[in-house]
C-alpha cells in the first residue's frame, strides 16, 4: 500500500472516530414532565420563547400529578415537576430522585372551593373531592387542623384535576380542593373559597426532581432548563402582555386573566432558590420533614423517609 492511500485510510480512522466520539459525548433529549399548573408554565414559556429547544429538552403534559409521579417512576421522565410531598412519596417508596428547583410556592393557589350556601363550619357531612396525592392529604389536613373536624366528619371522593369542575358543577360534591385555573373556572358559578394554602403558609412547594444518574449524563440540559426557567421569570415580570399572550392557549384562559392565576403563588428566582438551598438545604429540610409527617399520619407513606441527600444545589450556580 502506498503512503498516499495509507495517509487517506488514517484520515478516515480519525474522521469517522471524531463522529462516533461525538455521538458519544452528545446528551439525549431531556424529558420533562408536568401536569396543568400555572407554577409550572413558565417552561413552557421557555420553551415557547425558544429558550431551549425540543432536541435539547423535550416537554410532556400528563393529566394529573398522579401520572407524572407514575412516569417518573416507571423511567418515561428524566425530570418531573411535582409537590415536595409528591417528592417525598415517591422517595418513600424507593425511587431514586433528587431536588434541584423550586418552581413555585403556593399562596392562595391551593384552595378548597365550596358551594356558596355552604361556611367552612358546615362542612361536617358534607362530600369533599380532591386527589388522592399528598396535595390533598396537605390541604385536607390543613382544613381538619382549622375546622376541629375528624376525617369520620366528611366524606371524601378520590377524584382526578380533570373531573373537579364537572363533578362539583353536577352536584356529585360539595366541595373540592383544586387549584388554579380550575378555582377561578369555579368561581365563575355558585361557588365561594372556603380555606387556601395562605392558611398553611409555605407547606405547599413545587420543584422540580431528577432521577441521580441524570445529573451527570445530561448536565448540560439539566442547566439550560433551570437558566430558562430564570429567563422565562423575568419575561412574566418585565413583559407580562407577551407572557400572557403565550400563555392564554395552555391555560385555557382569557389572555387578560392569565396574571391573575399567578396572584396566588410565589415564584422564587436564582438568588431566593439558591437562599432555600443554602446550609444544606435547611429551610427546605424542615419544610420536607413537617410535610413527610403529615403524610405518615394520612398513611400515604408507611415510613419517615430520609432527606438528608434529597436536595441538589450545584445545578443552581451554572450560567
Amino acid at each position: 500500500m502506498n503512503s498516499k492511500w495509507l495517509n487517506y485510510l488514517l484520515l478516515t480512522v480519525v474522521f469517522v472516530t471524531m463522529i462516533l466520539s461525538a455521538g458519544c459525548n452528545q446528551e439525549k433529549v431531556l424529558r420533562v414532565g408536568t401536569n396543568t399548573w400555572p407554577g409550572y408554565e413558565t417552561l413552557y414559556l421557555a420553551r415557547d420563547l425558544e429558550f431551549f429547544s425540543d432536541q435539547e429538552i423535550k416537554m410532556q403534559e400528563l393529566l394529573s400529578a398522579s401520572d407524572v409521579m407514575t412516569a417518573f417512576k416507571e423511567g418515561l421522565l428524566d425530570v418531573a415537576a411535582l409537590t415536595l410531598d409528591e417528592a417525598l412519596s415517591l422517595l418513600s417508596e424507593g425511587v431514586a430522585l433528587k431536588v434541584f428547583l423550586v418552581m413555585d410556592i403556593s399562596a392562595g393557589a391551593d384552595a378548597v372551593v365550596a358551594r356558596s350556601d355552604i361556611s367552612l363550619a358546615e362542612l361536617m357531612g358534607k362530600t369533599i373531592g380532591l386527589e388522592q396525592t399528598a396535595v390533598g392529604a396537605v390541604m385536607l389536613d390543613g382544613i381538619l387542623q382549622k375546622t376541629g373536624l375528624q376525617l369520620s366528619d366528611i366524606q371524601v371522593k378520590h377524584i382526578t384535576p380533570d373531573q373537579h369542575v364537572s363533578m362539583f358543577n353536577a352536584g356529585a360534591i360539595d366541595a373540592v380542593i383544586t387549584f388554579e385555573p380550575r378555582t377561578s373556572q369555579l368561581l365563575k358559578g355558585d361557588a365561594k373559597i372556603l380555606f387556601d394554602s395562605n392558611d398553611i403558609p409555605g407547606r405547599i412547594v413545587d420543584v422540580l426532581v431528577v432521577k441521580p444518574e441524570i445529573i451527570e449524563s445530561s448536565r448540560g440540559n439539566l442547566v439550560k432548563l433551570v437558566n430558562a426557567q430564570f429567563k422565562a421569570l423575568q419575561i412574566l415580570s418585565s413583559q407580562p402582555e407577551l407572557a400572557a399572550a403565550k400563555m392564554r392557549y395552555r391555560l385555557d384562559v382569557a389572555e387578560t386573566e392569565v396574571m391573575s392565576l399567578f396572584e396566588g403563588m410565589k415564584l422564587p428566582d436564582r438568588k431566593e432558590n439558591q437562599a432555600m438551598f443554602a446550609d444544606n438545604a435547611a429551610a427546605l429540610q424542615k419544610t420536607a420533614s413537617h410535610l413527610a409527617d403529615i403524610l405518615n399520619r394520612a398513611s400515604l407513606i408507611d415510613s419517615i423517609v430520609n432527606t438528608a441527600e434529597l436536595f441538589e444545589p450545584s445545578l443552581l450556580d451554572a450560567h
